[in-house]
């Protein structure tokens, strides 16, 4: 797809988040595209901890779990440049500009993402190493030792910075020694391999957090997306699914585990 067909794609399926846009497309040939024109503050333009930037970004968590966990199709390019904040009558929206770089996720990788963060907002490390599994991060031949051992390197790695936040909080939640440590076996014994989607996500998401911590300095990603999530979990399905119905009941399972057994299992976990 061009640009103005991949912009004209986004901008209908934010129609689906409230006061989140992406600008019309007039006009458009292989070597020009004719957009609407946003007044607008750009974020990275905003002060940290204003009242724009503070709601700009649950503006931008809509967003991104629309993008991620429905649509399949994000932008990867979210710098504070791209974001622009707008004001009028009917109160603040968030406008997200430059549909470049835009990236498709297959459906079964947008249901295993939304597991994903459900089972790291738990802090189910267990549940985490077989989500990494079935997203292909991970082999699915795995020996019990090494699962065994996943668990505990992802519980190192990631915990500290699911409990503090990031920016400075994650850095000096870590002993430097210790996630050197962990950080090589991670390397060299567990054979993790992203395909360039989740790769460009992970950019998207340092650049979001970066944002969001420009706002609110205790700003947790993945307890942030939670309710956002599980929202997510109990009334969509994802599109082209054609067993809707054991989806739905698959999911509901996985917020009753989530809800009472992991907090059942957590003192372990």
């Amino acid at each position: 797809l061009g640009e103005a067909e991949r912009q004209m794609r986004f901008s209908k399926n934010m129609e689906s988040v409230p006061n989140v846009f992406v600008p019309r497309v007039y006009a458009s040939n292989p070597n020009m595209m004719v957009s609407e024109w946003v007044d607008g503050t750009p974020l990275r333009a905003i002060p940290s901890r204003d009242r724009r930037l503070i709601e700009a970004q649950s503006l931008m968590r809509d967003a991104y779990c629309q993008s991620m966990y429905i649509d399949g199709y994000f932008h990867a390019d979210c710098h504070g440049g791209n974001l622009l904040w707008t004001e009028g009558e009917d109160g603040g929206k968030l406008c997200i500009l430059d549909c470049g770089l835009m990236v498709d996720i297959e459906s079964s990788a947008a249901e295993g993402l939304l597991r994903l963060s459900l089972h790291l907002a738990a802090r189910d490390w267990t549940s985490v190493v077989q989500d990494f599994i079935a997203l292909g991060f991970l082999p699915n031949d795995l020996s019990p030792s090494l699962l065994i051992e996943a668990r505990g390197i992802f519980q190192r790695i990631i915990g500290p910075y699911l409990n503090v936040g990031g920016g400075v909080r994650a850095a000096s939640a870590y002993s430097v020694s210790s996630l050197l440590d962990d950080l090589s076996s991670a390397t060299v014994k567990l054979p993790i391999s992203l395909p360039p989607s989740m790769v460009f996500l992970g950019r998207a998401v340092v650049q979001l957090e970066g944002l969001a911590l420009r706002a609110n300095p205790d700003y947790r990603l993945v307890d942030d997306i939670l309710p956002v999530a599980a929202r997510i979990a109990l009334r969509s399905v994802p599109k082209n699914k054609l067993d809707a119905g054991n989806l739905e009941e698959e999911r509901q399972s996985l917020l009753y585990d989530l809800l009472y057994e992991s907090a059942a299992d957590s003192p372990s976990n």
